[in-house]
């Protein structure tokens, strides 16, 4: 719905209303003072508003009495809003981090940064530590849920640029799996920059002319 918004003309931002996830675990508190609470990282502790933080939206406040039956939230939603625009994606940090992947020798040295990577990315998700983790073993056997992986995929798409579809996390991936699938999308990513515009021009003409 977003990318649909940006391609419209005229459209400067977009609001919506969502709700915690785990406000019933901290109920003694106000929900509006919890919804500002942070992580050691400065990033929103629950995690459905830590994702739509992360995709670029703000916080805006909380909306009484908008879903009765939402009991977890005593009724409340939690209004949001995103400005569209087109630098959606922090390049300069895509950039640093993928240099460092490119600057390791060997294809090996790459997936181990990859992994590493990932690994931190989906302890951080699901709050745990890294050390409790099997690189090996499907995410979902590990207790990643539907949310989590949505929110994996949009890391994995803003810090590194690489496409894995939240399905495909959900099928049953592991991170050792994760990383192999990051390290091919770099890889041609890497290929197809490598091409000259005067090569590709000469390629595609050979294609016609066949």
């Amino acid at each position: 719905m977003l990318q649909l918004c940006a391609l419209k003309g005229g459209i400067e931002r977009v609001v919506g209303i969502t709700r915690c996830k785990n406000y019933v675990q901290h109920a003694h508190i106000p929900i509006t003072e919890y919804i500002r609470q942070q992580d050691e990282l400065g990033q929103l502790l629950d995690p459905i508003l830590r994702f739509h933080q992360q995709g670029g939206a703000t916080i805006k406040g909380v909306i009484p009495n908008y879903c009765p039956e939402d009991v977890d939230n005593l009724g409340n939603g939690i209004l949001i809003e995103y400005e569209l625009r087109a630098d959606v994606h922090n390049s300069e940090e895509n950039f640093s981090y993928n240099a460092l992947v490119s600057s390791a020798t060997s294809a090996a040295e790459k997936e181990q940064l990859l992994e590493t990577r990932i690994q931190e990315q989906v302890a951080k998700i699901m709050e745990i530590s890294i050390a409790e983790l099997d690189i090996t073993r499907s995410l979902i056997q590990q207790g990643l849920d539907s949310l989590m992986a949505l929110e994996l995929s949009h890391l994995l798409k803003s810090e590194m640029e690489v496409n894995v579809s939240t399905m495909k996390i959900i099928q049953g991936v592991s991170i050792s799996q994760l990383a192999e699938l990051s390290l091919e999308q770099l890889a041609l990513g890497s290929i197809k920059l490598s091409v000259s515009p005067s090569a590709q021009a000469n390629q595609e003409m050979e294609e016609f002319t066949l």
